[in-house]
C-alpha cells in the first residue's frame, strides 16, 4: 500500500513540475534551439567546407548527433538550476517541505520531470537534425544512397536519443548536488559552466598514458555516440584513446545516480528552518 501511495504521490509531483516547465522562458528556448542547431550546424559545415561527403548520408549522422552532447546538458545544467535553484532562493521549499512534501520527492521528483524534458529535448533535435539531412542530401547527390542513409539513421536514431538523454541526465546530477549544497541559482550556474569547460578540456588536452575521457561526461558520451555512427568522424566525434561503451554508459550512469544520491542525502541532513 505504500509502495502504491509513493507512486500515485510521485507521479502528481512530477505532473506538476512538467505543466511548470512548460511555462519556462528557458524551457521554449532550448526547444528552439534543439529545432535549429542541427540543421545549422549541417549548413554551414556544407558551405564552409564545401564537400558533399561531410552533409550527405552517412556522415551527416555525426552532424546530427555532435550537438546533442552541448544542447542536452544545457537543457540539464539551466532546467535544474531554473526549478532546484530557484525554490531555495524563493524559500518555496520550506514551504513543501512543512505542508507534508517528502524530502526524497522534491529531489527524485524533479529529477524524473527533468529526465522527460531532456529526452524530449533529445526527440525533438535528432527528428529536426534528421529532416534537414534529408533535404541536404537530396540537393547535393539526389536520391543515390538515400534509402541506405535512411536505415542508418533510423537504426542509430533512439540509441542517439537514449545516450544524449542519459548524458543531459549526468549533469542534472551534478547540478542538483550544487544547488542543494549552495541553494543559490547563480553560483550553481556558474559551477555547471566551470564543469562544462573542465569537462571538455579533459577530454580533449588528455594526459599521456591516461584516459582522461573516461571520466569525463563528454568523453563518454563521445564514446557512445561513435559506436552509434559506426565509427565516422568528419568532425573527430570520438575522444582519442577512450572508446570502451561499458565503460562509457557506468561512467554517464554513475554521475546521474551519484549526484541525485548524494543530493537526496544532503537535503535531508539540511536544517531549512535556519535558511535565511
Amino acid at each position: 500500500m505504500r509502495l502504491c501511495d509513493s507512486t500515485l504521490l510521485l507521479r502528481s509531483f512530477v505532473v506538476a513540475e512538467l505543466f511548470k516547465l512548460r511555462r519556462l522562458r528557458v524551457a521554449k528556448a532550448m526547444i528552439g534551439a534543439m529545432v535549429v542547431t542541427s540543421p545549422l550546424i549541417t549548413g554551414i559545415t556544407w558551405l564552409l567546407l564545401g564537400d558533399e561527403r561531410t552533409s550527405t548520408f552517412p556522415h551527416v549522422l555525426e552532424l546530427i548527433y555532435l550537438p546533442l552532447w552541448l544542447l542536452c546538458g544545457m537543457v540539464g545544467l539551466l532546467l535544474a538550476v531554473e526549478t532546484m535553484g530557484s525554490e531555495f532562493e524563493q524559500d518555496t521549499v520550506r514551504t513543501l517541505v512543512g505542508r507534508g512534501t517528502p524530502r526524497w520527492l522534491f529531489v527524485w521528483g524533479k529529477a524524473l520531470a527533468l529526465f522527460v524534458a531532456v529526452a524530449v529535448n533529445a526527440v525533438v533535435g535528432t527528428l529536426s537534425g534528421g529532416v534537414f539531412a534529408i533535404v541536404s542530401h537530396l540537393i547535393q547527390v539526389g536520391t543515390g544512397g538515400l534509402a541506405e542513409g535512411l536505415y542508418q539513421f533510423v537504426l542509430s536514431w533512439l540509441p542517439a536519443v537514449g545516450i544524449a538523454t542519459l548524458s543531459g541526465l549526468s549533469y542534472v546530477g551534478v547540478l542538483s548536488l550544487l544547488v542543494v549544497l549552495i541553494r543559490s541559482s547563480a553560483l550553481a550556474m556558474l559551477g555547471g559552466l566551470l564543469l562544462f569547460g573542465g569537462d571538455f578540456l579533459i577530454s580533449a588536452m588528455g594526459v599521456e598514458g591516461l584516459e582522461t575521457g573516461a571520466y569525463s561526461i563528454y568523453g563518454s558520451t563521445s564514446a557512445l555516440f561513435s559506436r552509434v555512427t559506426k565509427g565516422i568522424e568528419t568532425l573527430g566525434m570520438a575522444v582519442k584513446g577512450f572508446d570502451d561503451p561499458g565503460q562509457a554508459f557506468l561512467t554517464l550512469a554513475l554521475y546521474a545516480i551519484a549526484g541525485l544520491a548524494l543530493a537526496h542525502y544532503i537535503f535531508e541532513q539540511q536544517d531549512l528552518a535556519g535558511k535565511k
